[in-house]
Parts: structure tokens; sequence; C-alpha cells
């Protein structure tokens, strides 16, 4: 798409011109001059014309593959031409623009910059605005012909590695971690669950005694069996086993903010995972919704996650509701020992909530099941008396006030269920999600190791 315009330069020629031709109605030899200058300018313009060239830039742009929340940047493009000919001495200008990030209000201007080996570089800052992924970027490219009496604009998309904006990790205070594993008993899950084995190891398998396997661990029945020696082996807990379930059905649509919901989620399971690589955790994943849409086992990598983070054809909210009965067969493939999962729903469901418990119940007697769910801040009792304004009742105000108590008092009653089947929740405001998140998955695993 292309617009051809006469610039400003032309119009200021042709207004001169208008203006002698008028004086030119006392004077005639200033008519004379006025008829010249148009037909000078009217030659001069399609000359000018010629020399405006159509070949468009390759323009790159570069920044970090992941970036925070209403933070801050500075990001690259590269402006170059294709062509052995020299870049084109005409002044030219970029806007680029973006549905996820905010650019500087300024234009980049030719003059301004260095050329180095066929190719412009400059910094731009930006401002991340919105959750989400993207690898597609904008760029109102504007070029000037020589004399500048013609400018001609260009959309050009921007050839981009993409970037993810995510959620930031706010500082939370001691008091605040405090009241929360109070409140939730997120210490206490793991320690409760795992202290049942009594054994820092779990038995996993038999196989073939091979040296220097300790003789203790024989397996005396099962060298009686197969007529060979048999060595017991144990899964030790230093490396967990983490499986995220993650519901992409209809409670994931929506906003918080001016963000989706769904990429709220989806930036709490890439925190998850570059936690639990950390400690060279397996780690699987599953997002469902009515029916099984991706599935990964035993991941060791982030790039094996790729699909989900880094693609605009990946991961996507599903206007349908979730069987969490489907789950049951892939997580007997997904975690056929003792494992730590954690399902990321919007809890705020009833229909989600009856479904969450009875698999809960079906999968608490083996696992770790941890169910995180995200609160709208403006739904935060708390929080809303704080901000709420005692000289003005607007029933709108109030009528949120009663609802916000009911949720917490339904969130309060499904965390009771749960706990009584084993598992645990945490349910956390927006500018508190991925900090709690990441503390509680810590806390979890290592009350694991109790």
């Amino acid at each position: 798409m292309s617009q051809l315009k006469l610039s400003d330069h032309f119009f200021i020629f042709y207004g001169a011109s208008v203006a002698l031709a008028i004086l030119g109605l006392s004077f005639s030899v200033v008519s004379f001059f006025a008829f010249l200058l148009l037909v000078a300018l009217v030659f001069i313009t399609i000359g000018d014309f010629f020399s405006l060239k159509r070949k468009l830039p390759r323009i790159e742009f570069h920044s970090l593959r992941n970036l925070g929340l209403d933070q801050e940047y500075e990001v690259q493009f590269y402006v170059s031409w294709d062509s052995e000919d020299k870049v084109p001495p005409q002044t030219w200008f970029l806007k680029p623009h973006s549905n996820l990030v905010e650019f500087a209000d300024k234009h980049v201007n030719s003059k301004d910059l260095k050329l180095v080996k066929k190719s412009y570089r400059f910094p731009w800052k930006i401002r991340c605005k919105i959750l989400g992924y993207s690898d597609e970027i904008e760029i109102i490219y504007q070029v000037r012909s020589r004399l500048g009496l013609w400018r001609k604009s260009f959309n050009i998309q921007c050839v981009s590695e993409g970037f993810r904006v995510h959620p930031l990790q706010h500082p939370v205070s001691d008091s605040r971690i405090r009241e929360i594993i109070k409140k939730q008993s997120i210490f206490t899950w793991g320690s409760k669950k795992w202290m049942k084995g009594g054994n820092p190891d779990l038995f996993l398998q038999s196989r073939p005694f091979r040296y220097p396997d300790p003789l203790k661990h024989l397996d005396h029945k099962k060298t009686a069996r197969f007529g060979q020696l048999m060595t017991k082996t144990f899964e030790s807990q230093l490396n967990q086993n983490l499986v995220i379930c993650f519901d992409c059905g209809r409670s994931a649509i929506g906003k918080i903010g001016s963000s989706s919901r769904f990429d709220y989620y989806l930036s709490a399971v890439h925190l998850l995972l570059q936690s639990a690589l950390k400690f060279n955790d397996n780690v699987s994943f599953v997002g469902f919704s009515s029916r099984v849409h991706n599935m990964v086992r035993k991941a060791r990598t982030l790039k094996e996650f790729d699909f989900l983070f880094n693609s605009t054809d990946g991961l996507r909210p599903q206007a349908t509701e979730s069987d969490y009965q489907i789950l049951d067969e892939h997580i007997s493939q997904l975690a056929p020992q003792r494992s730590i999962i954690f399902i990321l729903s919007d809890l705020t469901k009833a229909s989600v909530q009856r479904h969450a418990a009875k698999f809960v119940k079906r999968h608490s007697r083996k696992h770790l099941v941890v169910c995180a769910s995200l609160i709208d801040t403006n739904y935060e009792p708390e929080d809303f008396i704080l901000n709420l304004n005692s000289d003005s009742y607007e029933q709108e105000s109030y009528s949120q006030l009663a609802y916000s108590y009911w949720l917490n008092l339904e969130l309060q009653k499904f965390r009771y269920r749960i706990n009584q089947s084993g598992a645990g929740m945490i349910s956390v405001p927006q500018k508190e999600w991925m900090t709690l998140i990441n503390r509680s998955f810590h806390l979890v695993r290592e009350s694991s190791r109790l």
C-alpha cells in the first residue's frame, strides 16, 4: 500500500506564483514573471517526480525476546537496500506501529544518521502496553524526491524475530508473603503429602545388576523370578517431575485490564518452566479444553516449548467448556511416578470448580496437586475497600463490593474442599501473579523434600 502526494514545498512555490499573478493585474512585468515561474514549476515538478526511488528498503527490528509489561526498552532498527547501488540520497522518514508496544513519538530522518556498510542503524525507545506475542511491526516509510516537491509513503512489514510481553515480577513484602502462606497453607501441602513416603528416595523399578551397584539394593524376588541378578533403582527427589495442566477453555477468555486473561496464564507457564528447568527437573505440559491441544512429555530444555511462546499460531483460548476427565489417561503417561501437578485455570467459575475438584480428588492420593487461579484486582475486597470513596454512595460500587465478598467466600469454600483431598490452591491478583506463582512453586518444591 502506497500514497503519493505533493509536498509542502510545492505548495509554497505555487502560492508564491499565484501571489505574483495577483500582483500582475496591476503590473504587467510582474505578471510575465509569474507566468514564467508557473511554467518552470510545472517542468521542475515533473522532472523531480522521476527522481523518486521506487525500490523499497529492507527494515529489520531487533529486541529482547521477552519484555516486561509497562517497561521501557531501547530497540534497534536496521534499514538497508538489497542492491549494489548506493543508498538513495533523498530524505526519508520512518514511523513504526505495533499493537503491543508504544513507540516514542518521533520521526527518524535519514539526514541525522550515519551510513555504515549500506545500512542505517538507529535506536528507538518503546514502552510495552499489552501482554502477548508479536512478530510483525508495521513501518510507515516515507521518501521524498531530490528537490523535496514529492513525497511517497509506503506501509512495510518489518522483519522481526518476534517478541513476547510478560507481566513483571513486582516485589512483594515479606509480611504479604507470610499472609499468603498462612492463609493458603502453601508450605504445608508438600510436607504433608511427601512425608508419607518416609524416604527421600522413591522406588522406581528393577533392572539387571551392573557393577558397581550396591549389593544392599538387590531385588531377591525379581532375581529368583528371572534367574539373574536384579537390582532396585530409586528416583531421587532432588530432581522433581513437574506437570503443568493449562486450562485454555472458555474460562481463559476475557480481559484483565487491557490484556488477555489467557496471556497472564501463558506467562505463568513460561515462568514455571524457567524455574523448574533451572533445577534440572523433568517438565511435562498439557494444554486442554474439550480436547487436548498440545502435550510435551518430560522436557529438559525451554526450546521444546517454543511453539507456545514464539508463534502467533500457537495455543489459543477455546470457546468450549473444559473436560478434566480427558486428562486422566494423559496424566498416567506424563506422571507415572509421584509428581507435582500445577493446574492453571480460572477457578472463579462454578463449573471449573466442580470439574477441578473431581480431578484433584482422583489424583491427589498419588501426586502433589496445586491449583493456581488469577483474580482481577478490581474484585479484591481489601483493595476495593481501601480505594472506596465514602463520600459517594454509588450503587454500582457497592454491588461490586458485594460480589467481591461473595467471590472470596466461594474461593475459600473451594480451597477447603481440595485441602480435604490433600491438594492446595493459590488465588492471587494480577499485580502479584508472577511473583507469587514463582514463590509458590519454590515453596512447594522445597517442602516436598522435608
